[in-house]
């Protein structure tokens, strides 16, 4: 049970790599906190995201709480089928967190400044 943040392209972007779960929770938790009080609009990619558990969503509704406080969003991108079905399970879409789905784009890691 691994898990690593990849520092993204832009600021805002991070990479979820790996199991979000009880063990991982206390480092996601403080990257994914610091950095969304440094933007108004947080990127995560989670196309190596493996496993979420309840305590990684914990985490993931407490970023999106504090982001649309002050304006700001959440998007989660590129969720592999098992955290999406997590997500759908939870209906996290429905409350106002948005998440990408379509395919993404290979380009050596380019995602065109969005």
């Amino acid at each position: 049970m691994s898990f690593e943040i990849v520092e993204g392209d832009t600021p805002g972007r991070l990479r979820l790599v790996g199991e979000l779960d009880l063990g991982s929770a206390e480092t996601a938790e403080a990257s994914i906190e610091r950095r969304s009080r440094e933007v108004l609009r947080l990127k995560l990619d989670l196309s190596e995201l493996s496993f979420i558990d309840s305590s990684g969503v914990r985490i993931l509704l407490r970023a999106f709480k504090e982001l649309t406080d002050r304006g700001g969003m959440l998007v989660l991108e590129h969720p592999t089928e098992p955290v999406q079905r997590v997500f759908d399970l939870l209906g996290l879409a429905a409350n106002g967190i948005v998440i990408n789905t379509s395919p993404k784009a290979d380009g050596g890691g380019s995602e065109g400044g969005r």
